[in-house]
């Protein structure tokens, strides 16, 4: 058994559940194949700024990806977003690295858990 946290915060997820209840059904499905269109290019960008040690870019992206990753509920990824962005908004580049290895691998938990529920998802509305 792992000891890794959930992906998703269990409230969040009901919450978008109640939400696409009672406005959309496609709701959470939208908001998936979003975040699929962004987030990719996005995280991309985030390797290429850290490798050009190029700071307040670097602090501007992963803001983007913390808020993208917050409306999921997402929250070991906002974290390591935070602390990314906190060291690159005061300049420590150099610092960033173990922490980009730790972003890595939570995002590609991220995408895996939002892979799975997006399918879970199109074969309820199907």
């Amino acid at each position: 058994m792992s000891n890794e946290k959930a992906v998703l915060d269990p409230k969040t997820l009901n919450e978008l559940y109640e939400l696409s209840a009672e406005t959309d059904p496609r709701l959470l499905i939208d908001m998936i194949e979003l975040f699929f269109d962004t987030a990719p290019l996005l995280f991309l960008t985030i390797g290429e700024l850290h490798a050009k040690k190029a700071a307040a870019e670097l602090a501007e992206q992963v803001h983007a990806l913390k808020s993208l990753c917050g409306n999921f509920g997402a929250l070991i990824v906002v974290e390591k977003c935070q602390i990314i962005e906190s060291m690159a908004k005061s300049g420590q580049t150099n610092f960033v690295a173990g922490e980009m290895e730790n972003l890595k691998h939570e995002y590609a938990r991220l995408e895996a858990e939002l892979k799975n529920l997006l399918n879970e998802e199109k074969k309820k509305a199907a």
